[in-house]
């Protein structure tokens, strides 16, 4: 029996990956881990950043065994990523001393995590067919606004 071709995953042999699962993977496993690293000397937040770290290389092997899409290894990772920056930003003492990304102190990282929430909300808000255009430039006029402040 001939297997469709355009299937993501191969009922016989072992599971290959295809390169944006392997990319998917190694995006989420350097972010955690660049996360849980950095943030190790700070004491209020490191067991969050390593539980985040611990939580998602779990998910990413169940996901490489059960052969799962790169977009759902992807949005595992951003999730898992967020969850550690909400989580740590109430700590005690988490929005000046939290969690850290890419040598990027605290202050930043959640000022840059608001920043793509702006931009994210904007864009959906003028995707919307049913909003009218004036409101939509309004929307992106704002978001922008937002966006740079």
């Amino acid at each position: 029996m001939r297997e469709d071709p355009t299937s993501p995953r191969s009922s016989s042999g072992p599971a290959r990956l295809r390169p944006l699962e392997i990319l998917s993977l190694c995006c989420g496993v350097v972010l955690t881990a660049d996360a849980a690293v950095e943030s190790w000397p700070h004491a209020g937040v490191r067991w969050w950043a390593v539980g985040a770290a611990v939580v998602y290389a779990a998910v990413a092997g169940l996901s490489w065994r059960r052969g799962v899409s790169w977009k759902v290894n992807l949005l595992a990772a951003l999730a898992t990523l967020l969850g550690a920056v909400a989580i740590t930003a109430w700590v005690p003492g988490g929005t000046s001393d939290g969690i850290r990304l890419f040598t990027l102190s605290t202050p930043r990282v959640l000022a840059l995590v608001v920043a793509a929430g702006v931009v994210l909300a904007g864009l959906a808000v003028t995707q919307l067919a049913r909003v009218p255009v004036a409101a939509r430039a309004a929307v992106a006029a704002l978001a922008l606004y937002g966006t740079a402040a």
